[in-house]
């Protein structure tokens, strides 16, 4: 088990919807339909990694990039690795 997974992230604000694209130039590519006014944004962004990596949304940090497409986000004990997330392991440990 992990302990804790820094994910790179860049977001695509104010989509025609909100999901999780797949890994792009060692980076996950997530769309939102929020727009980037006051952190809503983000907190979409938390929402949708909470539900893939199976932890409640207090478990994922923002750890760098708050008004920035990119993002590092933490997440703490996460229960489920998508298979997305096997990916952006291996490519950070090249």
């Amino acid at each position: 088990p992990v302990d804790e997974l820094l994910v790179h992230v860049r977001v695509l604000a104010r989509g025609s919807r909100s999901e999780i694209q797949g890994v792009r130039d060692g980076r996950l590519l997530i769309k939102t339909t929020s727009p980037p006014v006051g952190g809503a944004a983000n907190r979409d962004v938390i929402r949708q990694l909470s539900e893939a990596f199976g932890v409640p949304p207090s478990r994922v940090l923002l750890h760098r990039g708050k008004t920035h497409r990119l993002k590092t986000f933490r997440v703490l004990e996460p229960r489920c690795m998508p298979p997305y997330a096997t990916e952006l392991l291996r490519r950070n440990e090249a």
